[in-house]
């Protein structure tokens, strides 16, 4: 899967100590309203950078609206962590909301 971010993708310092600029980091996206069963709670994301990784987590979406991952006001985006070396953009993880 390859994604296209424009020219709108304008790499930005981080917090992370040892980082280089365009090293994949991990995002943890998760929703910030109601859940519906069978829908995602939450993502591990590998991107470069905040946007990119709301646009791949809506690309991967199942029955949630795009907003719900790209809007702040549905989900929130924190990066904890850097990914290892040879990772590509992707979701890593998903919580899908069961009973």
């Amino acid at each position: 899967m390859n994604f296209d971010f424009g020219t709108q993708f304008t790499p930005t310092n981080s917090s992370l100590a040892g980082e280089t600029p365009m090293q994949m980091k991990l995002w943890l996206l998760t929703r910030t309203g109601e859940v519906d069963y069978d829908e995602a709670a939450a993502m591990v994301v590998a991107a470069v950078e905040l946007w990119p990784a709301r646009e791949i987590a809506a690309a991967s979406h199942g029955t949630e609206s795009d907003a719900q991952w790209t809007s702040p006001n549905h989900s929130t985006c924190q990066l904890i962590g850097l990914a290892a070396e040879g990772i590509t953009p992707r979701v890593l993880l998903v919580d899908v909301k069961g009973n």
